[in-house]
């Protein structure tokens, strides 16, 4: 082909391209995600024009629905005024009461209180976080910030927000956080590319001390925040959904545009963060008087194995002895009532109070015959520390008894015991 008629066809074909290729009407997914946001940025427009005109702040009702707002510090959220955190986190540990060294100086003030709204509790990829609930103290006020996925395509806006936020601070608080918000949030940021410190953040999950402290207290209802909140913290909601609903009414609203879908989900969300601030405040309060504080014996019982095991102040001992001896008096289960026994022997043991761990174990082994704990520790202390040889032999044969019944394995160690004392008793008799 000569080169003017290559020319000319180049010329032709890029006439051809060149034509303006009619624009594709958009899908009615596309018509409804464009008519929310459309509506919510009148919304948002309105609202800055009145604070322009009136001065007044945004926080005060002023739309169909705040995102942001203040509250003083002295706002009462059940029976603890928001301010109470900031003097307990003065008198208790937050590492203690987490059992986390990285929440050593831990200050509310530093803290960023987090609770998510999703669309369903599953953990794979297609679980959105649309609304995201964020609390902090900023001078003289508490500041409850709620960032709103207006729609799909507007998710990576408000993770980045998040991220953006999370730098400010210097600790998370949340209430089941580590196994559901957090990790909801940090799979949608991997997903959108979004760098964040959700891993390095240090994380106060008020789940756990509250279980440790109050799990077994409220066991038939729950270790649940709005439990938490009736039997700790005073709040009694009124008007407010149950959590099973939020992701149906996000969908309607989405789907609808009728706000009133989504405005008990956020006053629902707002509820959950003042919550955030007083149980810490709460907890804290326990974490630094455990005992004093228990309302009943099975509270008593978990304030002093909170002491046994997590804590390590000087007088925690003392404190937790105080605490089981109270549990043991009240009305426990048999099985609460064996771990209290156990745990105050081992304490009582560590201190050398070796009459008193053996009255214990005593009533230990008369309530559950056939534990071999108690009786073998029986058998040590009389054999080693009391030097009791007739004790000695007497729980070692019933600690026999009950291997050979339950334990077999364990049967060639307890005779090779039993030939011990009995050596030992010998030879006393004939030194005797």
């Amino acid at each position: 082909m000569k080169m003017g008629k290559l020319d000319s066809l180049r010329a032709r074909l890029k006439q051809l391209t060149d034509i303006e290729r009619p624009t594709p009407p958009p899908t009615p997914e596309e018509q409804a995600s464009s008519a929310l946001r459309k509506r919510l940025d009148r919304m948002y427009g309105k609202q800055k024009a009145q604070v322009e005109r009136t001065g007044v702040s945004p926080d005060v009702p002023s739309a169909p629905f705040e995102l942001t707002r203040r509250y003083p510090l002295d706002h009462c959220h059940g029976r603890y005024p928001l301010e109470t955190v900031l003097e307990a986190a003065t008198r208790a540990s937050a590492a203690e009461l987490a059992s986390h060294d990285n929440l050593q100086g831990f200050d509310p003030r530093r803290a960023l209180y987090l609770d998510t709204e999703t669309t369903g509790l599953d953990s794979g990829t297609g679980t959105l976080v649309f609304l995201i609930g964020c609390g902090w103290f900023e001078e003289d006020a508490f500041v409850l910030h709620q960032e709103l996925v207006r729609d799909f395509p507007d998710e990576p806006r408000a993770l980045a927000a998040f991220a953006e936020l999370l730098g400010r601070f210097e600790t998370l608080v949340s209430f089941n956080g580590k196994c559901f918000d957090v990790d909801r949030l940090k799979m949608r940021m991997t997903l959108k590319r979004i760098p964040h410190r959700l891993d390095h953040l240090p994380h106060l999950d008020l789940l756990f001390p509250a279980r440790r402290l109050l799990g077994l207290a409220l066991a038939a209802e729950g270790c649940g925040l709005q439990v938490l909140e009736r039997h700790s913290l005073g709040v009694r909601r009124k008007e407010d959904i149950p959590g099973r609903e939020v992701p149906e009414r996000f969908f309607t609203w989405l789907n609808t545009g009728d706000d009133d879908q989504l405005r008990p989900v956020l006053r629902h969300n707002r509820l959950d963060i003042l919550s955030l601030v007083t149980l810490t405040a709460h907890l804290l309060e326990r974490a630094a008087a455990p005992v004093e504080m228990a309302a009943d014996p099975l509270e008593a019982f978990s304030a002093a194995r909170f002491l046994f095991q997590h804590s390590d102040r000087a007088d925690a001992d003392a404190q937790a002895i105080a605490g089981y001896e109270r549990a043991l008096e009240g009305s426990i289960s048999t099985r609460v009532r064996h771990r209290a026994r156990r745990d105050l022997s081992l304490i009582l043991k560590g201190q050398g109070r070796t009459a008193e761990a053996i009255a214990v174990w005593e009533e230990m082994a008369n309530h559950r015959r056939r534990d071999p704990w108690p009786l073998e520790e029986l058998a040590k202390a009389t054999e080693h520390s009391t030097h009791d040889l007739d004790g000695a032999e007497r729980w070692t044969l019933r600690l026999l008894e009950v291997c050979k019944a339950h334990l077999p394995e364990r049967v060639a160690d307890v005779e090779h015991r039993l030939a011990r004392v009995r050596r030992k008793r010998a030879a006393k008799e004939v030194r005797g």
